[in-house]
C-alpha cells in the first residue's frame, strides 16, 4: 500500500470515528453488502437480506474509552472547550484494551434470523455474527436464573467457603476445639449446624436446578440447557462433606474442587445480553460488550466472522468490493 493509501485509510478511520451515530450506522451495512453481496432489505424492522432471503440486522459501535468524570455545573464548560478542539483522541486499541462500554441496542431476535454486530478499534474492526436463535436461547437462560436463587446462593456458599478457610488459617497449627465447632457447624456438618450453612445451600440448589430442568416453556424458541454437570459437581461437594474426615483434610479437598468450577449459571451465557431495554418493549433487548468481557468475544464466542484493518476497509470501499 502506498503512502497515500495509507494516510487516506487513516482519514478513513478518523472520519468514521467522528460520524454522528445515526450517519455511522449506514457504514457496516454497506461494508457487509461489500464483503458478502447482500442487499438493503426496504425494511425498517431489519437491515439487509442475503440471496436466500434470511433477515440481517447489523449492529456496531466505534470503541472510545470510557469517561471517568461525569459532567457537573463545575466542569461543565471546561468539557465543552476541551471536546470542541478535539485535543483528546478517546479511541481505543484492541491490542492495548482501555474501560470501554459499547451499548448494542435495540436488539429484536423475532424480527430477524441473523445479527452481524461489531466493534470498530482504532487498529482493526471486528466483526461477529450469531442467529437469532442464539440469542433466544441465551435470553431463556437469563428467564431460568431468574426463576432461581441458584446464583445467589453460588456467591453465599463461596462466600462462607472462604470464612472456613480464614477461620481455620487464623487458627493453625493448633486448632481449637471452639474454631473446629464453629468450621463444622457452617459447613453443615455438626449435629447442631448453622441455619445458614453450606451443605443446606448446596442441597437448595440440587433441588432448584432439578427444577429447571422439568419447567414447560411457551415455545420452541426456549431451550433447557444440560445441567449434568452442575448437578454431578454438586453431588460431589456434598458428598466431600459426608465423608466425616478430619477438618483439614475435609477443607484441602474442598478447595481443590472449588478452584475447579463456580456455582454461577451465568457463565454459560453471552456476557451483558439482557432481554430488557425500555420498559413495556417485549423482546427488545440490549447487550454491553465492555473491555472486561470482549476477549470473551473474540476467542470464546465462537461467534467471530471477520478481522479487518483499516487499509483493507478502505480497499474495499475505494474498489466496491471487487
Amino acid at each position: 500500500m502506498s503512502v497515500s493509501e495509507l494516510e487516506y485509510a487513516e482519514k478513513l478511520k478518523n472520519g468514521i470515528f467522528n460520524l454522528e451515530t445515526i450517519r455511522f450506522g449506514r457504514i457496516p451495512e454497506i461494508m457487509l453488502c461489500k464483503l458478502y453481496e447482500y442487499e438493503f432489505s426496504g425494511d425498517k424492522a431489519y437491515d439487509l437480506v442475503d440471496s436466500s432471503n434470511q433477515k440481517i440486522e447489523v449492529k456496531f459501535s466505534c470503541v472510545r474509552k470510557k469517561e471517568i468524570e461525569p459532567i457537573t455545573p463545575e466542569n461543565v464548560l471546561e468539557t465543552c472547550l476541551k471536546s470542541a478542539d478535539g485535543s483528546e483522541d478517546r479511541k481505543v486499541s484492541s491490542s492495548n484494551l482501555r474501560e470501554f462500554d459499547c451499548n448494542i441496542q435495540q436488539i429484536k431476535p423475532s424480527q430477524f434470523d441473523v445479527l452481524y454486530y461489531g466493534l470498530f478499534f482504532s487498529d482493526k474492526i471486528y466483526t461477529f455474527k450469531v442467529d437469532s436463535e442464539s440469542i433466544k436461547e441465551n435470553y431463556s437462560i437469563i428467564f431460568l436464573s431468574k426463576k432461581s436463587n441458584y446464583f445467589t446462593n453460588g456467591t453465599i456458599i463461596k462466600s462462607l467457603f472462604d470464612e472456613c478457610i480464614s477461620k481455620y488459617e487464623s487458627s493453625t497449627p493448633e486448632l481449637s476445639k471452639g474454631v473446629e465447632s464453629y468450621i463444622r457447624r457452617r459447613l453443615g456438618i455438626d449435629e447442631k449446624p448453622n441455619k445458614n450453612n453450606i451443605l443446606a445451600l448446596l442441597e437448595t440448589a440440587e433441588v432448584e436446578i432439578e427444577g429447571l430442568r422439568r419447567i414447560k416453556f411457551p415455545n420452541d424458541n426456549y431451550k433447557i440447557l444440560d445441567f449434568s454437570n452442575d448437578i454431578a459437581y454438586i453431588q460431589e461437594l456434598k458428598s466431600i462433606l459426608q465423608t466425616g474426615t478430619e477438618i483439614e483434610i475435609l477443607l484441602s479437598r474442598l478447595s481443590e474442587y472449588c478452584d475447579k468450577s463456580d456455582f454461577y449459571l451465568f457463565y454459560k451465557l453471552i456476557p451483558k445480553l439482557s432481554d430488557k431495554q425500555h420498559k413495556g418493549n417485549d423482546g427488545e433487548g440490549q447487550m454491553h460488550i465492555t473491555d472486561s468481557n470482549f476477549i470473551w468475544h473474540k476467542e470464546t464466542s465462537g461467534f467471530v466472522e471477520k478481522e479487518m484493518t483499516y487499509e483493507e476497509l478502505y480497499n474495499l470501499l475505494k474498489d466496491g468490493g471487487n
